[in-house]
């Protein structure tokens, strides 16, 4: 995969707009084992990235749920929900309602790829491009939501088995976990809290398990 999302990635960068712009972007999608015909997993995998703007997003809208009235998907709902009028107080706010009203970005997995990076060579001057990403905005919208605050945030970034593991980087990359205030180099992104990247290579090597 070769030159993609430059052209959407400068314009966000021209504007002071930090948003991690990827090649592969992935949005309120995942694995659910739970549905019928669904796989439990979605597996990005075995690919050369070559001078994109960027990797892999892996984003969730906590405001964009069954029944909010920020979801532009406004006629559908998740298919472990009967009817999206259910998604709505007080039902919402407690199991199994809680947990089955978002279309969770989970399960994904990203490994045993090869990730190369040349800023001049796609016009990059700053810390806009050559990113990886796993994150959510901030929960405001609407007044009755039960995803408020820092709860997608945490849900997407710890506890939704959103993986990158056993890949090879070249080039000057930098990672983005929870919100796009959260800027982290390699060591920091394998590090506790995120734990990520296991087994990856950041020198242009083979993964070292």
């Amino acid at each position: 995969m070769r030159r993609n999302a430059i052209v959407e990635g400068k314009s966000f960068a021209r504007r002071g707009d930090n948003f991690p712009v990827a090649a592969v972007y992935i949005s309120e999608s995942g694995g659910d084992p739970a549905v019928a015909a669904r796989t439990a997993k979605i597996e990005v995998s075995r690919n050369f990235f070559v001078d994109n703007w960027s990797g892999v997003t892996a984003w969730e809208n906590a405001d964009r749920f069954c029944n909010s009235p920020a979801n532009t998907s406004s006629g559908y709902c998740t298919k472990r929900v009967a009817s999206k009028a259910s998604c709505a107080q007080r039902g919402i706010a407690s199991a199994p309602l809680y947990g089955t009203c978002r279309s969770k970005t989970q399960n994904v997995v990203v490994h045993a790829y090869t990730f190369s990076v040349d800023r001049a060579a796609i016009g990059c001057t700053d810390n806009f491009c050559g990113r990886q990403a796993v994150l959510s905005n901030y929960g405001t919208y609407p007044s009755w939501s039960p995803y408020q605050k820092t709860v997608v945030q945490q849900a997407i970034t710890f506890d939704q088995n959103n993986r990158w593991y056993g890949n090879t980087y070249s080039g000057p990359w930098s990672f983005m976990a929870f919100d796009t205030a959260r800027s982290l180099t390699a060591a920091q992104w394998q590090a506790a809290p995120y734990g990520q990247d296991n087994c990856s290579n950041f020198s242009g090597g083979q993964p070292t398990c």
